[in-house]
């Protein structure tokens, strides 16, 4: 078995480091030292991650050695895609300083935000492809009009259309294999 790459990087939280190792082109967030730049309890927090019945087959153990530490130690992790969301479910306590709170709060807006912004994107997008489909819809319409109106055979070219359509939910797949036969003869 070959061994993973790992990278040691880090980002900075409110002035302290927020390490993780990209394992074979993924990120791994080290929740203790997440924990500790939020200011919230990491016993706790790898306690309560452990417990969560989604999370808890995401959760990894890395080894790794951090800056300032004479040795490598092995650190609870997440990957990236759950950090956001796992945020959200860190609990205010009653001991938490004021500060800790509203780094917390401003770090669950931005979480809300990024998944507001994800949602957001993908209705945005649906709505534009209704937009275009009923566009679509519109001219092939008035084209239909349009032909029916300058050429009467089209009028029975559209008639053969929906006949076809409703003799194709009567057959079976094997008829459909029939008919195939029947118009690769035709074409020669």
């Amino acid at each position: 078995m070959q061994a993973q790459k790992q990278t040691l990087k880090t980002v900075d939280v409110d002035g302290k480091p927020v390490y993780y190792l990209v394992v074979d082109g993924l990120n791994y967030i080290l929740i203790r030292p997440l924990c500790e730049a939020l200011g919230v309890d990491a016993d706790r927090q790898i306690r309560d991650l452990r417990d969560d019945e989604m999370l808890l087959s995401e959760v990894s153990e890395q080894t790794t050695q951090l800056p300032g530490d004479q040795q490598r130690r092995a650190y609870v992790c997440l990957p990236e895609e759950f950090v956001y969301g796992w945020i959200f479910g860190i609990k205010y306590s009653n001991t938490m300083e004021a500060e800790t709170k509203a780094n917390l709060t401003a770090y669950k807006r931005e979480c809300y935000d990024a998944l507001y912004q994800h949602f957001h994107r993908r209705i945005l997008l649906a709505s534009e492809t209704l937009r275009e489909k009923a566009q679509v819809e519109i001219e092939l319409r008035t084209l239909r009009k349009e032909l029916l109106l300058a050429d009467p055979r089209f009028q029975r070219y559209d008639e053969l259309l929906t006949i076809r359509q409703q003799l194709s939910y009567r057959i079976s797949q094997g008829q459909k294999t029939q008919l195939n036969l029947f118009m690769e003869q035709y074409d020669n």
